[in-house]
């Protein structure tokens, strides 16, 4: 009886595990869209404050003379440099001093992959992915993202394709000020959006 009992246990084991690791991977998933929004209404409320984003001063504009900020487009695009502006009310972008956004510190460094605001100051969701994050710079009402607005694929949905109206460059673009994304729970993406590894990725706009 105690081989049976242990038998059952053991079953019953082998089925909530991987019920309790989906559930955490949804409850990430809400936070992480939870993290969008407030980060977002964040943007939008120093933009109300100074009728300009929170853009630094040094920053690049992407391909379609918005601006994209992820470490992943190269050095100058990192999101540490536009959370700076959000948290810190000294910074010189926020002579108003007030803070825009409060996040909790994860003590560790990006590389660490830990969720929160890393050591380096970036901006990490639950899995420890960076916030992928892109204003409409412009302002025509249409946001391009520097990955997203290249692809074609059942994946945009919520974007549309259009033509930029100062370059004459079309591409996908969402109708707002903001667009964040992020890898998702396996912590990849490619540049090729059909590709699966693209499957679980965070997007605001869908």
């Amino acid at each position: 009886e105690v081989l049976v009992v242990i038998a059952i246990i053991a079953v019953l084991a082998g089925i909530m595990v991987p019920v309790v690791a989906r559930a955490k991977v949804k409850s990430k998933v809400a936070v992480s869209r939870i993290q969008m929004s407030e980060l977002s209404a964040a943007i939008k409320s120093y933009k109300n404050d100074y009728e300009r984003f929170p853009i630094p001063t040094s920053s690049l504009e992407n391909s379609w003379g918005d601006v994209t900020f992820s470490s992943d487009f190269g050095s100058g695009y990192e999101n540490s440099k536009l959370i700076e502006i959000l948290i810190n009310p000294e910074h010189q972008r926020n002579p108003k001093k007030n803070t825009y956004l409060r996040l909790d510190e994860s003590g560790e460094y990006k590389d660490a992959k830990q969720a929160g605001l890393s050591l380096d100051g970036f901006y990490l969701d639950p899995f420890g992915n960076e916030y992928v994050i892109t204003m409409d710079k412009d302002r025509d009402g249409r946001c391009f993202d520097e990955y997203y607005a290249k692809q074609t694929s059942r994946a945009l949905i919520g974007l549309k394709t259009t033509e930029k109206s100062r370059s004459g460059k079309s591409g996908n673009s969402y109708s707002g000020e903001v667009m964040i994304w992020t890898a998702g729970p396996d912590l990849r993406w490619d540049k090729n959006v059909d590709k699966e590894e693209n499957d679980d990725n965070i997007l605001s706009w869908n």
